[in-house]
């Protein structure tokens, strides 16, 4: 009876990869993506010419399904990406207002309560600090203060409607605050890794289609230039007619 090996899925060679192997892509995925589908065309071609000069046509045959894959976990890294973008986008955003009615708060408490030694002893003790959750904590502690001694504040004309947006701006910043410390802490996502692996996996097929028909087609200037990398063709010959300054 003759064993039958079921092939291994792009995800199991992917997942096979050694660290030391997984390379970042050195120009935009999408580009990438146009490059090789034209390569593929190209290869496709010139198959019969490939194969006799050695080239391995089961080669040719993993372009299109690798190339999906790597579409498929770029769109995964770019959701993660963009969402950590606009989270730590909503922090500078958000915390600076809650910096502006941080420092509004102390000026006002300590001119305010300069009265009471024991109330003015807890905002010196709150003013003492720094830092992002040293922020969102005085802002919780100046609303407790201010709506339980209130008669100061009204004294010197303020607004005491502040004081419940110093408490949703605790309460906002501190949530806001636990998603941004979760993506500084988790900085190599699982989705770029795996992009990272699709792109390498790609990428070793595609140097060793394009090695092949170099070597094929090396009396054939035009043809050879076809299986190289046009987005860094033209970037070497933009800085080869760069002057110096």
């Amino acid at each position: 009876m003759t064993e039958t090996t079921t092939p291994k899925t792009i995800e199991e060679k992917v997942a096979e990869l050694l660290e030391d192997q997984i390379t970042h892509p050195p120009m935009p995925v999408d580009s990438y993506v146009i490059e090789v589908e034209n390569l593929f065309n190209y290869a496709s071609q010139d198959k019969d010419k490939l194969v006799a000069n050695g080239l391995d046509a089961s080669l040719i045959d993993e372009l299109p399904p690798a190339i999906a894959f790597l579409q498929d976990k770029q769109s995964e890294w770019m959701q993660v990406f963009n969402g950590k973008s606009i989270t730590l986008e909503e922090w500078a955003i958000a915390s600076q207002d809650g910096y502006n009615l941080q420092r509004e708060l102390q000026h006002v408490f300590k001119f305010a309560y300069r009265k009471d030694a024991k109330i003015l002893t807890q905002v010196n003790r709150i003013a003492d600090g720094s830092g992002h959750a040293d922020m969102v904590q005085d802002l919780s502690d100046y609303a407790v203060i201010g709506k339980a001694n209130p008669e100061p504040l009204n004294l010197v004309k303020f607004d005491l409607t502040k004081l419940d947006k110093a408490d949703e701006y605790s309460h906002s910043l501190r949530t806001l605050l636990g998603k941004v410390n979760g993506i500084r802490k988790n900085s190599d996502k699982e989705e770029k890794e795996m992009r990272d692996r699709a792109y390498t996996y790609l990428k070793n097929i595609v140097d060793e289609i394009r090695d092949f028909g170099k070597y094929t087609f090396w009396e054939d200037e035009a043809k050879m230039k076809l299986y190289t990398s046009e987005y860094h063709r033209k970037k070497r010959e933009k800085q080869e007619t760069t002057p110096e300054v």
